[in-house]
Parts: C-alpha cells; structure tokens; sequence
C-alpha cells in the first residue's frame, strides 16, 4: 500500500479502517472525485477478521462481480437448524450464499478502492481528532512518528465501540444486555456438508444464543457460538461453552486459530452523523441484529456513507445539519428493516428449549418443499399468537434486506 513519502497533508475524505465498511466508503468517494486516505491500523488489511465468513451471493456480486476462487471457502446452498435434543431440519428454500476467505476478500476491496484512486496507508493508527470548522484534524501514529492530516470529511468504520465517533461526540456506548459474547475456532479435521451452513440452538450450548458450524473446504469449518452474557453463569465463558460442545459434536478436531469479540444485537445508533463525520458498519451499529451478520449491511453502509459524504464535500456543505440525510437514508435503507429484526431476535432467544425441540421435530415432519424459513417462524410462534402481529411487519420484509437496494446497479469498476 501507500509509503509516507507519499502522503498529502489534506484530502477531501479520510476513512479510518479499512474492513468492508471503509473500503467501500473509501471507494465510492474516490469514483466520486473525491481524494480520499484509507487508514488501517493494522500492517495487513484483513489480519484481525473477527467473523463466520458468510455472505449472500448477491452482495458479492453487486460489488465485485463473480468473485474469483481465492476470495471463497465454500458455496452455500441449504441452512439446517439443529435442536437441543439433536434433531436437525434442513431448511430446502435454496439459498445462495458464499463463505468467504475474509483476509482475501477485504484486501480485494481495498484494492478496489485503491484503483479508483484512494490512497491506503497500514500501521496506522489514528490518535485523535480535532475539529476544524466542519473538517477535522485526524492525528495518525505511522511508525511511531505522530503526523496531523486534514481532512474536510471523515468516514469512521472502526468497529464496535468507535473512537471516532466518541471523538465527534457521539454515544457509541452498546449496553451489556445488548451485546452477544461470542467465540469461534477454525477447525481442522471435521466432516461437515461443504454446501450446509448449520444453526444450532440450546440452552445448555448456547444461552439465549446459538452455535455455528460454516464450512470451509475440504476438512475444515468455521465453528462458534454466541451468547447473551447474562443468560450464563457468570463463571461459565463463550470459551467454556464451545469448548464443551466441540468436545462433544468434533472429538479429536485440531484448531488452526482462534477469536473472541462482541457483536452488537442491537439497532442502529440514535446518531450516525456529526460536523464532517459519519460513521458506518460496526461503528454505527448496521449489524443485523437477528442473525450478528454484518458484512453486506457494513459495505452497503459503507458505500451509502462514502456517497454522501463526497455529494456534501462537492457542495462545500459538510455541517451536521446536511449530513443529516445520511441517518435518514440508511434508516430507510436497512435501519427500519434492522428493527424488525430487532424484535425477532427478542422473540427467538426467549424460546425454551422444549419449542426449539417441538420445531425441529414438526419441520422434520413436513415434506421438503415445505421447509422454509418461513415456515420454520411461523411454526415458531404459531403457540404464541400475540407474536403474529409484531411479527407480522418482518415477514412483509422479509426478503428486503437482501433485494437491490443499496447496491451498486452494476460492479463498479
């Protein structure tokens, strides 16, 4: 990427962290005429991926086009559900989804937004912010040297917690009883379906959580669990529990690494935007809250923020009453989608393991073509009928958080 000789001390557009988010964001300012700085604080775009790797196909596309072998683990076509007491249902509502190679995938948006001319500097660490007017001056550790850049707009896609956006005086903070506490391995040496993601659900497995098994080629898949923190014991960590599990369901696995973090299941932050700052991905909490998915949301937000962002520094009017539209724009986008989810999410971990079971066992019943997600839901809530109604609005949805809105028209290029 960039060397420091190389670097402006002013640019219309400077994005701190370079996952899909901020390379999106990066990107589409850059097609937008815009000079942008991509900022990365670790030395190698896509070393710390903290995810289970799945995306739908669709997103992919949209973005890059049909990606090419390096940049996917696995072609996922079936998700199949696995109850307390072990029944599985295979959902046969085709899907198509791929599980990536993140590192690979991340560094390839990069590149993109490099080709439309932003430039990417890694091992750089913002410091601090100081606002000046309606840009900022963003100080950057680079190589332990301290540097001011000036920027008349900033992209903060920094992730959960983000400091850019507390820098702007926006709240960031996630409360405890909205963040899942999640660990996943990379197993070697296990025999899963390459084409199957599976969901699996259990108090004594995951409380008010779930686990996860993604494949990833040959003998290897991406397994972890997330659970609500105040569901456990609080002796008792993610760790403990999928350790456990893995003990149990993949004896004599081996672990080529390993990860802990936090996903938010909450929905976006009250405030996304500031004077010259809009936040996007994990940093403005455009996760999907059901499932903690958060790579399409993310480039989709990413690519929305990039595009405001740089319609606002062309007008010269980067105040936070004109980036304003940014809020309302991804609220119409995904936000209000996002709420929906929200209440299912509620719905699904408040479910005891007994309905978990009787589901799986009435989906296991039904012919095949029948096995939907939709039916899976519905089944879910059909002995709780004060739930049709709240959900009713999501099933109306149901599909929207994936149709084109959002995307590109065609892989930009």
């Amino acid at each position: 990427m960039a060397r420091e000789s190389e670097l402006s001390d002013f640019y219309d557009v400077v994005v701190i962290g370079a996952g899909p988010a901020g390379s999106c964001a990066a990107w589409r300012a850059a097609l937008e005429g815009c000079s942008v700085l991509l900022l990365e604080k670790d030395l190698e775009i896509g070393a710390q991926v903290r995810c289970a790797e799945g995306i739908s196909a669709r997103a992919v596309h949209a973005f890059i086009g049909v990606p090419p072998p390096e940049l996917v683990s696995a072609k996922i076509s079936r998700v199949r559900f696995t109850s307390p007491d072990g029944a599985t249902a295979t959902l046969m509502h085709e899907i198509d989804s791929y599980v990536l190679d993140r590192k690979a995938f991340d560094k390839a948006l990069a590149a993109r937004a490099v080709s439309a001319g932003a430039v990417v500097l890694t091992g750089s660490r913002a410091l601090s912010m100081k606002q000046h007017g309606c840009g900022w001056e963003v100080a950057v550790d680079i190589d332990g040297a301290r540097h001011t850049v000036h920027a008349k707009g900033v992209v903060g896609a920094d992730g959960i917690e983000s400091r850019v956006g507390r820098w702007a005086g926006l709240k960031t903070h996630t409360p405890l009883e909205e963040m899942e506490s999640c660990y996943q391995y990379r197993l070697s040496g296990v025999e899963v379906d390459q084409h199957v993601v599976e969901l699996v659900f259990g108090s004594g497995i995951a409380p008010s959580g779930y686990a996860w098994i993604f494949p990833k080629g040959e003998d290897t898949a991406n397994v972890g669990l997330g659970i609500k923190r105040q569901a456990a014991p609080v002796q008792i960590t993610a760790k403990d529990y999928l350790d456990r599990w893995i003990e149990e369901r993949f004896p004599g696995a081996g672990s080529l690494g390993e990860f802990a973090g936090g996903v938010p299941i909450s929905v976006t932050l009250p405030l996304i935007s500031a004077d010259g700052l809009v936040l996007a991905g994990d940093a403005a909490h455009q996760v999907n809250p059901l499932s903690g998915a958060g790579i399409s949301s993310g480039m989709r937000g990413g690519w929305l923020a990039g595009g405001v962002l740089a319609g606002q520094v062309t007008r010269g009017d980067t105040s936070a009453k004109a980036l304003r539209c940014y809020d309302e724009s991804w609220r119409s986008l995904l936000g209000r989608l996002h709420e929906n989810h929200y209440r299912v999410a509620q719905v699904i971990f408040n479910t005891t393991d007994s309905q978990f079971n009787s589901l799986a066992g009435e989906l296991a019943s039904l012919p095949e073509e029948k096995r939907t997600l939709y039916a899976a839901v519905s089944r879910a809530v059909r002995s709780r009928p004060s739930l049709l109604l709240q959900l009713a609005g999501y099933f109306r949805n149901w599909w929207s958080s994936d149709s084109g809105r959002g995307y590109p028209e065609s892989p930009p290029q």
